[in-house]
């Protein structure tokens, strides 16, 4: 993640970088707007943010899979 300015703007924001997921992809869907521009002409790369959420609780989900199991794993040895 990000923390900008935009031009002309005193105001902090925070984000991450369409460059940064261009090749994220889940059953071919892109998280990119405008996935070839090249930031001539304003023609821009934009994050789907609305999307990308389905991303991030996908990966909760799998490090909770990974908690839960290491858990088990720090039982059985505590019982050994």
């Amino acid at each position: 993640t990000y923390t900008f300015n935009y031009k002309n703007s005193d105001i902090i924001s925070y984000g991450i970088l369409a460059q940064d997921l261009v090749n994220t992809k889940i059953n071919d869907f892109s998280f990119i707007e405008n996935a070839n521009a090249s930031g001539e002409n304003n023609d821009y790369m934009k994050v789907k943010e609305s999307k990308l959420i389905y991303l991030l609780i996908e990966g909760m989900k799998a490090q909770q899979k990974e908690i839960d199991s290491l858990k088990a794993q720090l039982e059985e040895l505590k019982h050994e």
